[in-house]
C-alpha cells in the first residue's frame, strides 16, 4: 500500500494564494487617509491627487487603524475641491459618530440643502439612518439606526443609469426609498467632508477616516476587500 503524503499549508501562503487568484482592488480616483496634513493640506493618494483643505479639524491619534481627522460638529470640514463623479461611481468612508447633529453630512457634493447637481452622503437626524442622495432624487436609506461611539465602514454605489447601493461594514444593505439610480449634474461645486457644500449649516461630529472616491462601481467583494483592509 503506498504511504499517502500530506502537507500543511502556512497562514502566508494561503493569503499569497488567495492574492494570486483574487483581481486586484482597484485604484481609487481620489484618497484622503485623513492622518496628516502639509503646511494645512490634506493629502489625496489616489491615481488623480487633488490635495484638499482642513478648516479647523484636528488630528486624533487614537483613531480606528491610525490616526484620523475629528469634526467639532459646529465648524470643521475639509474641502476638497470640484469632485464630479458624473457616469457612475462609489464612495468608501470610515466613520465613528459623536453625537448626530441635524442631518449631518459626511460626503457632500451638491448645490443645495436636498442634494440637487450632485450627490450626497449623510445621516438623517430625524430617524439616525444613513442616507444616500443623487440629484435632489428620491434618497436610499440604511433603515437601522446608527450608532454612537461606533465605528462603521460605509460604501455608496452608482452606476449612473438604473442602481444605487450601500454598504454597511462590508455587508450589501437593505434599503428602503427605492434604488432608482441618476447621473449627478456634471455642474461645478465644492465637495466636502463633513459638512454641507457650500454652506456650513450641516456639520457631522465625530471621526473620518479614509475617504476613497472611485469612477467604477465597486463590486461586493472589492467592497467587502477594503472593509477588511485589503485595499
Amino acid at each position: 500500500m503506498g504511504e499517502r503524503m500530506s502537507k500543511i499549508i502556512t497562514p502566508a501562503q494561503i493569503k499569497e494564494l488567495y492574492n494570486i487568484s483574487k483581481p486586484a482592488t482597484p485604484v481609487p480616483l481620489h484618497k484622503w487617509k485623513l492622518d496628516e496634513e502639509v503646511a494645512g493640506a490634506v493629502l489625496d493618494s489616489g491615481s488623480s491627487p487633488v490635495d484638499g483643505t482642513n478648516n479647523g479639524a484636528l488630528i486624533n491619534q487614537d483613531g480606528f487603524r491610525g490616526k484620523c481627522y475629528e469634526f467639532d460638529g459646529s465648524s470643521s470640514y475639509v474641502d476638497t475641491g470640484d469632485i464630479r463623479l458624473t457616469t457612475g461611481g462609489s464612495i468608501s468612508v470610515w466613520i465613528y459618530i459623536n453625537e448626530i447633529t441635524t442631518h449631518p453630512r459626511i460626503i457632500d457634493k451638491s448645490t443645495s440643502a436636498t442634494g440637487a447637481n450632485g450627490y450626497v452622503l449623510y445621516i438623517n437626524s430625524s430617524t439616525d439612518a444613513l442616507g444616500f442622495n443623487i440629484d435632489a432624487n428620491a434618497t436610499i436609506t440604511y433603515g437601522p439606526t446608527l450608532q454612537v461611539n461606533k465605528w462603521y465602514h460605509i460604501c455608496a454605489t452608482f452606476d449612473g443609469a438604473t442602481t444605487r447601493l450601500l454598504y454597511v461594514n462590508g455587508e450589501e444593505a437593505t434599503v428602503s426609498g427605492g434604488t432608482a439610480d441618476a447621473a449627478p449634474a456634471d455642474v461645478a461645486a465644492t465637495m466636502r467632508i463633513a459638512d454641507r457644500a457650500g454652506t456650513a449649516d450641516r456639520p457631522f461630529d465625530g471621526l473620518i477616516k479614509d475617504v476613497q472616491l472611485y469612477d467604477i462601481v465597486l463590486n461586493a467583494r472589492q467592497v467587502k476587500d477594503i472593509y477588511r483592509g485589503l485595499e
